[in-house]
């Protein structure tokens, strides 16, 4: 799964959520607000993909991801399975 196929799946799986992108550097967050649960994925092209369940509500920063995966595939399917 390429980085268009993982965005267009997560449009796809969420398809009210809002979806940002920004690029840091080499890598690529993507933060997705859903209604229910609100996730941040980072794409480092030579580290991989880490994914962290987020609270918009809280006012606390990033301090860590939750689940690290080699792929988009990997990732996407973890946040299929608990992110709906």
């Amino acid at each position: 799964m390429n980085y268009e196929e993982f965005l267009v799946a997560i449009k796809i799986q969420f398809p009210m959520a809002k979806i940002g992108e920004t690029q840091s550097g080499a890598c690529i967050w993507v933060g997705v607000d859903n209604l229910i649960n609100s996730f941040v994925v980072q794409i480092t092209p030579l580290e991989g993909v880490g994914v962290s369940l987020t609270n918009p509500s809280l006012a606390i920063d990033f301090s860590g991801h939750d689940e690290v995966f080699k792929d988009l595939a990997m990732a996407f399917d973890f946040i299929k399975s608990n992110f709906n």
